[in-house]
């Protein structure tokens, strides 16, 4: 889904014989693409909610949510991967093809989007090339931590091992809890 009205059906449940069809669909949509462009730039993305951004704001850095100091959007189990190794949990549309960025859509878009109690969520975009060095890739969390699965969303996510400093921040995004993306707004960045 992309907005609440869109006819984008989830690809995880679609049969193999009507990929193609489907890819074409998200490929040529008039909102999806558009979203898909900006995301898929040479970046990383992070996901906070505003009480998330206030902080970095305040710490001048991003930090790993080790302690619970934040709700995670997977839920307070703390059974993700990026919980379990100490990592701040990133996005990277840039690397995975559309056709896997589609296929994991849904899964994507019930974390991008504002959460049930936010009045918003914000979106920081982060540099490519200075993080990209120390990035833990998708690939490395099918292997678990502990020898026990971790959640994780495959293709897209991705982990930086440490503190992330707000000099590594290009820009930042507000979702509004209309969910509708096509209405995401540049964000202050106060440093």
């Amino acid at each position: 889904m992309l907005d609440p009205d869109d006819d984008l059906e989830p690809l995880a449940f679609i049969d193999d014989a009507e990929l193609p069809y489907h890819y074409e669909k998200y490929r040529t949509h008039p909102r999806w693409r558009p979203l898909y462009d900006m995301l898929s730039n040479k970046c990383y993305w992070h996901r906070t909610t505003l009480a998330g951004w206030k902080a970095i704001s305040e710490d001048g850095e991003i930090r790993p949510n080790i302690d619970g100091r934040f709700p995670t959007c997977l839920g307070e189990d703390n059974r993700d991967y990026g919980t379990c190794i100490g990592a701040i949990c990133l996005f990277d549309f840039h690397q995975p093809s559309m056709e896997e960025v589609s296929l994991m859509w849904s899964r994507v878009y019930d974390i991008l989007a504002p959460l049930h109690d936010e009045t918003e969520c914000i979106w920081i975009r982060l540099e490519w090339n200075v993080l990209e060095p120390s990035i833990i890739q998708n690939a490395k969390a099918k292997d678990g931590v502990d020898g026990r699965y971790r959640r994780y969303i495959e293709f897209c996510e991705v982990w930086f091992p440490s503190e992330i400093p707000v000099r590594c921040i290009s820009h930042v995004y507000g979702v509004p809890t209309s969910h509708k993306f096509s209405e995401i707004y540049p964000y202050p960045i106060p440093f």
